[in-house]
């Protein structure tokens, strides 16, 4: 179980590996649509380091975000 302390720090983590993405998607496609501002807030780990990666060779916004996201496996 992790302390209030952990957790703040994961959700500060979270939310700085959130926005370093959204600035470099911004930089690299311009503003972004609403669709994709609300998967980067509501984003996890996994989603974020997959989206980071996807960003080095898209060309196109829909590269790094697919329209219909693949369903995750049950944990």
């Amino acid at each position: 179980m992790l302390t209030a302390a952990q957790q703040l720090y994961e959700r500060g983590h979270r939310e700085g590996e959130a926005q370093l993405l959204r600035e470099l998607l911004e930089h690299k496609f311009g503003a972004l649509p609403k669709r994709i501002q609300q998967r980067l807030a509501e984003a996890d780990e996994a989603d974020l380091r997959t989206w980071s990666l996807r960003l080095l060779t898209a060309t196109a916004l829909d590269e790094v975000f697919p329209k219909t996201p693949r369903r995750r496996s049950p944990a």
